[in-house]
């Protein structure tokens, strides 16, 4: 019982983890999509107001206004040449057509334009931001917690489970020792299942079977006596008649087989008569 508990939280454990993997490295659930047309929208029309400000009060100020919109966001800053070896020509020609190129959504690397300044701006997730600093501790605690959580809950489970199959163990040793009126209990807190019900409905046929049997094989053993009486009554008449004396060895062989079924018979119905619990026992100590 103790290796199926231990295989069987050692099993939950490990799939536990492989999904947890497998669902962050193939991005199920991801709203990747979402945040991407989110990002996209944002910064056309981030690009767009700092084309305005660079028209109305100067690229300065656009950069200004960028920097402090970006320090509201715990982001920052980087300011390159579109002709920058950072950025690949594939990526050149987006920002030249769109003024706009989100490269990783997850990451949060983004670069844009406006009019009015031929730079561009790189802009990046400050990691050193103390507002990231503590999402990423939360996170860290949010998982550290989880995990030990949900380990406890299984445990738990498993362990109430290992309970009830460890009753039903001894219940099931116990018939097989011999007490055949030993059921399994059936309520919410002991039940596996159908299994303790099945296992009842099974032991009440065997038990049935057994003690059918029994009585079968009292009967017979008993009726049997009457048989056996009335070939010694003919037996001792056939003495009594004059038998040849070529004829006495095999009259003697059927009074031994006679003696020893009627021996059997004795014994037979001498084991049922101490199987019934109110047969009276007589005890005594013998020296041996």
């Amino acid at each position: 019982m103790k290796r199926l508990f231990i295989f069987s939280y050692l099993v939950l454990v490990f799939l536990f983890f492989t999904c947890f993997i497998f669902v962050f490295q193939l991005d199920f659930f991801s709203s990747d999509e979402w945040e991407a047309d989110y990002q996209d929208r944002s910064y056309i029309s981030l690009s767009q107001l700092l084309s305005d400000i660079s028209a109305a009060e100067g690229v300065a100020s656009a950069e200004s206004s960028l920097q402090q919109v970006l320090g509201n966001l715990h982001k920052q800053l980087r300011v390159i040449s579109l002709d920058s070896d950072e950025l690949s020509a594939d990526e050149k020609q987006r920002l030249r057509e769109n003024q706009r190129y989100i490269k990783d959504v997850e990451e949060d690397i983004s670069y844009i334009m406006f009019q009015g300044s031929d730079k561009v701006y790189a802009i990046s997730r400050n990691e050193s931001a103390p507002f990231w600093q503590e999402y990423y501790f939360k996170e860290s605690i949010a998982f550290w917690v989880l995990f030990p959580v949900l380990a406890f809950i299984n445990f738990v489970l498993l362990y109430l489970l290992a309970r009830r199959l460890r009753r039903l163990e001894r219940v099931h040793n116990a018939f097989a020792n011999g007490n055949f009126k030993v059921r399994a209990k059936t309520g919410v807190w002991h039940k596996v299942g159908h299994l303790n019900q099945s296992f009842n409905q099974m032991a009440d046929k065997i038990a049935k079977l057994i003690d059918s049997n029994k009585q079968l094989t009292n009967a017979v053993a008993h009726e049997v006596r009457t048989p056996i009486f009335r070939i010694r009554c003919n037996l001792d008449m056939l003495d009594d008649s004059g038998v040849r004396p070529e004829q006495m060895p095999y009259l003697e062989g059927i009074h031994q087989d006679l003696d020893e079924l009627g021996t059997m018979v004795d014994e037979l119905l001498h084991y049922a008569k101490m199987e019934r619990r109110q047969a009276p026992l007589q005890l005594s100590c013998q020296s041996l």
